[in-house]
């Protein structure tokens, strides 16, 4: 059998190795403006920011299958003059800038003269424009993939420019092959960044629509030009939205003691941040971070410290929740650097730690003055006696579960359970009833607008147990409101504080003390908080003169009965700790321990009370850090009903027996 010769080539020797040498344009202009347009999300992001940037007041977004098979954006803008038409889409040819130190006084989304530049390397680019003096006639305008005029004829055309996108990412195979294969997931991001742009532009009619084969444009979102952001969330979100939002305005550059930053004069440079969020309560609250929106001037952008930061403030009025947020910071552009990304979506502060650990502490304040707002339960007059009917067979079936366990007034008040029943059909029967919850007719001629309940930590002591109601709620009358206290939430949120601050973890010392292999970050972090470690039930040893990644030795790790604790946990703990944790700052594991030992050692659903243990329990709220919510999220206390409304003005002056006396004549 003949045996094949097979030929080696040997690798040349490192003098021979390929020399360097300059790219070649065209495969530059490849490369770099791969960085620019990222998907169909970044490319539609460029053609809106530059029909804003151009004065549009009006812009529209029409695409066809999803973007799979063209883009077009229409606007009214200033247009493009004749002199432009050849370097519009060059690389790095812009009006915004004429020298690097102009970045930072810069106020337009566009200035590095990239966007139309990359997008002809990636698809088909046809420009229609037209300005004030050109109109009615316009030039339509053919660019090859180096972004050189190809033809220019003469076409109709209003003023403004029209740009079309078709066969996107055709020279780009493997993009192409996943644009294609997540072709609903592009769209999804895509919508998501024009809602940022449609929220934040103001006196512009943006739209967007979608057209699916031969069916008919389907209109995805529009606003209408309107003067406020406010208008605009309620064209994106529906009205209903906006009335769960609360408005924003926060001097960042204030200090605890209310003073500027050192230097600053006035509002010189001030550093301000407006714009609406939901309240801290679970029901304006989402169970996702989908629909939080970031901008610094007016430039949508993604700041990953200040979105964590508010997440975590949030977090800690509402366990589990996420708010809906639209906030906006805005500052000199020389205290911000958007030349970070070719997508200039990143964007950095000067002084940026202190600028997040401001907006934490100053948001956290401003979160604090909605606790204990309750919204006034309000019903029409001219439905009150339908909605009693229904009350009174609600009263008949639970006959067994209003008592009152020593109350004042007695073993049994059918009209305080009653009240409790009324708020519960207030919510069942609005779409029944046709019951406006927003206010309170108190004739035929008159309405009187809802109203808000503040509630103070101090008010807990001028409250009235009143009774116990289904032995789970306690319900006391603070002025001329009731309100109902759920007593196992309560006591738990009461409990789980106490362990916080008095729970000493045990620690299991090691056999076998070992080395951590942490990051260099960790490790300083480690170092620096070693008391915090401690009180977690993490002993270390650090040493500085030991290499990197090597200085960090694991003594004991703590024990719980028989829960384990592991080195995930103490990772945990410090990338909470590096992000700006604080002394109580926990890890999850024995977070949710101390929650599941405070709840099995609350009063429980189902308890009699007596009148001093209900006292106890309210008493206890005003003692408390947050009292709002238990550990997982559940409010512990509700309005029940307005007894001045129900009774008449007089309710407010007189006794509580006298009151319930008016009541029932009601």
């Amino acid at each position: 059998m003949a045996l094949e010769t097979v030929t080696h080539t040997e690798s040349p020797p490192p003098s021979s190795k390929a020399q360097i040498k300059s790219i070649d344009d065209a495969t530059v202009h490849r490369i770099c403006s791969g960085q620019v347009i990222l998907d169909l999300a970044t490319a539609v992001k460029e053609l809106i920011e530059n029909s804003i940037d151009a004065g549009a007041t009006s812009v529209e977004l029409r695409m066809r299958d999803h973007g799979s098979e063209s883009v077009e954006v229409i606007d009214n803008g200033s247009g493009i003059t004749q002199p432009d038409h050849a370097t519009l889409a060059k690389k790095h040819y812009t009006s915004k800038i004429a020298q690097f130190e102009d970045i930072y006084r810069v106020r337009s989304f566009g200035f590095r003269g990239e966007a139309l530049s990359s997008l002809c390397a990636f698809a088909k680019v046809v420009v229609v424009t037209s300005t004030h003096e050109t109109m009615p006639a316009g030039t339509k305008l053919a660019y090859d993939a180096r972004g050189n005029l190809a033809s220019s004829t003469t076409v109709a055309r209003a003023q403004g420019t029209t740009v079309t996108l078709s066969s996107l990412f055709h020279a780009l195979p493997v993009r192409l092959h996943e644009f294609k294969r997540n072709l609903k997931r592009e769209y999804a991001k895509c919508v998501g960044i024009v809602q940022a742009y449609a929220l934040v532009s103001t006196g512009v009619r943006l739209s967007m629509a979608n057209q699916v084969g031969k069916s008919e444009r389907t209109r995805v979102l529009a606003t209408h030009g309107n003067p406020t952001v406010k208008e605009n969330i309620a064209n994106v979100f529906g009205i209903k939205t906006v009335e769960l939002l609360v408005p924003v305005d926060i001097d960042l550059d204030a200090r605890a003691d209310g003073e500027g930053e050192e230097g600053e004069s006035g509002d010189e440079g001030s550093r301000e941040l407006i714009g609406d969020t939901t309240g801290p309560t679970s029901q304006n609250s989402r169970n996702t971070a989908d629909r939080q929106y970031i901008y610094v001037n007016g430039r949508p952008c993604d700041i990953p410290r200040v979105t964590k930061a508010l997440n975590e403030v949030y977090g800690s009025f509402v366990t589990g929740k996420y708010p809906m947020a639209i906030l906006d910071f805005k500052m000199e552009t020389d205290r911000y650097d958007v030349n970070i990304t070719p997508d200039k979506r990143t964007i950095m502060f000067e002084n940026e730690r202190t600028v997040v650990d401001t907006f934490k502490e100053l948001l956290t304040r401003f979160l604090e003055t909605f606790q204990g707002s309750y919204a006034m339960q309000a019903l029409t007059r001219t439905n009150f006696e339908t909605i009693s009917k229904h009350l009174v067979d609600i009263s008949s079936n639970l006959s067994t579960t209003t008592t009152l366990l020593n109350s004042p007034f007695g073993t049994t008040t059918p009209t305080l359970a009653a009240a409790y029943a009324l708020r519960r059909a207030t919510a069942t029967s609005r779409k029944r009833l046709r019951v406006e919850a927003a206010s309170l007719i108190i004739d035929d001629t008159a309405a009187v607008s809802e109203l808000d309940r503040m509630i103070r930590k101090d008010d807990f002591r001028s409250m009235e147990v009143l009774g116990q109601f289904n032995l789970g709620f306690i319900v006391v009358r603070l002025r001329g409101d009731l309100f109902i206290v759920d007593q196992h939430a309560s006591d738990e949120k009461f409990n789980y504080e106490n362990l916080k601050r008095t729970m000493r973890v045990e620690t299991q010392k090691l056999l076998r003390p070992f080395v951590l292999d942490l990051t260099a970050q960790q490790e300083l972090v480690a170092a620096e908080h070693q008391d915090i470690l401690r009180n977690n039930g993490f002993q270390i040893e650090f040493d500085p003169d030991a290499p990197a990644s090597k200085r960090v030795k694991l003594l004991a790790l703590p024990q719980i009965k028989k829960v384990s604790f592991t080195v995930k946990d103490l990772e945990e703990l410090l990338h909470k700790l590096g992000d700006g944790g604080d002394e109580d700052a926990r890890c999850a594991r024995l977070d949710t321990i101390m929650a599941s030992k405070a709840c099995r050692t609350a009063v429980m659903i189902g308890t009699a009370l007596d009148l001093g243990q209900m006292r106890k329990i309210v008493l206890q709220m005003g003692e408390m850090d947050q009292p709002w919510n238990c550990p997982h999220g559940r409010p512990t206390m509700r309005h029940l009903a307005d007894l001045g409304a129900m009774a008449g003005d007089q309710y407010a002056t007189q006794g509580s027996h006298g009151s319930f006396s008016q009541m029932s004549r009601i």
